[in-house]
């Protein structure tokens, strides 16, 4: 079979990464393992707050949450950009839960950055593009680096992660 390149690449990612989660999902994970996870990405300033800074009628962890949340808030809000980044999961409700939080947010930020719109991303990411302004979601690999925190509520997990690197979820069509 020859693969047409980049675009049976995608493809390939896709199916790889979702044997990656499969097979970290049915495992419980150790400090020093690596795994991959898949999530909306938001700031712990705004999950903490109970409410998205920039729509404030929001609940983070609300159906509505995740997708609504704004880069602006995510990348150009100081108080958010430098609190934890988390990875949420989608739970049987709708609603979503806190899974991983990131040890740094710099590769996290650096993407968001190069393909999204907002005040200090790439002055030439328009929405008009497919840049995306709001709902930004990302396959992270990392090592666990910390176990779970006290402070979580209960049902929800949520590991420290040393991000390695990520891979950008998109829409195919």
């Amino acid at each position: 079979m020859i693969l047409n390149f980049p675009s049976d690449l995608h493809i390939f990612n896709a199916i790889f990464l979702l044997s990656l989660l499969l097979t970290t999902a049915a495992q419980s994970v150790s400090i020093g393992d690596d795994v991959c996870v898949a999530g909306y990405i938001m700031d712990k300033f705004c999950i903490d707050q109970g409410k998205i800074m920039d729509k404030p009628s929001v609940s983070p962890l609300s159906a509505e949450g995740p997708p609504a949340h704004s880069l602006r808030c995510l990348v150009d809000m100081g108080v958010c950009n430098s609190s934890p980044y988390e990875v949420l999961v989608e739970l049987e409700d709708g609603s979503y839960g806190r899974a991983w939080q990131a040890h740094s947010n710099e590769l996290l930020l650096n993407h968001v950055r190069a393909i999204g719109v907002c005040k200090s991303c790439a002055s030439e990411n328009t929405e008009e593009k497919g840049n995306i302004s709001r709902g930004y979601k990302a396959t992270v690999v990392g090592t666990v680096k910390e176990p779970a925190m006290g402070d979580i509520p209960p049902g929800k997990t949520n590991k420290w992660l040393l991000m390695k690197r990520w891979f950008y979820e998109f829409l195919m069509y």
